[in-house]
């Protein structure tokens, strides 16, 4: 349950990215990030896919191992800041959640990462996989 009423973000534990589904599941963090029709669509768009029978660590750890493209790290903990964000935006600013938009900011934010990188097989990585996008 990641909503919290003292910052008025409602007093509903239902996951805000998949309200109104028939029902939509209580929102928790393997909710969110690995459950959630959204946030599967979203990874699917970069070729992840998780295991809805498995659990936190292994869904990771098996999506690290079937990753080809290097910095796996920084993909999920930017693709997953994505999705924090579109949750945020859809309960604080009532903005529908959009993939494209989602993917537009994973972009941003790749491009930006890639400026930590030294010219080297990590930065040339990097800016393969955000040239995909």
């Amino acid at each position: 349950m990641l909503r919290m009423r003292k910052y008025n973000a409602g007093d509903t534990w239902l996951c805000a990215l998949c309200h109104p589904a028939p029902p939509p599941p209580p929102e928790t963090l393997e909710h969110l990030f690995f459950g959630c029709r959204f946030a599967q669509d979203c990874w699917a768009e970069i070729g992840i896919t998780w295991d809805q029978n498995s659990s936190i660590i292994h869904n990771i750890d098996s999506a690290k191992r079937r990753w080809n493209h290097g910095l796996f790290w920084e993909i999920f903990m930017l693709g997953s800041w994505g999705v924090w964000k579109e949750r945020n935006a859809k309960i604080f600013e009532n903005i529908a959640p959009s993939k494209r938009y989602w993917k537009r900011r994973l972009k941003a934010d790749l491009e930006l990462l890639n400026f930590r990188f030294a010219k080297d097989s990590q930065n040339t990585q990097l800016a393969c996989f955000v040239f995909t996008l």
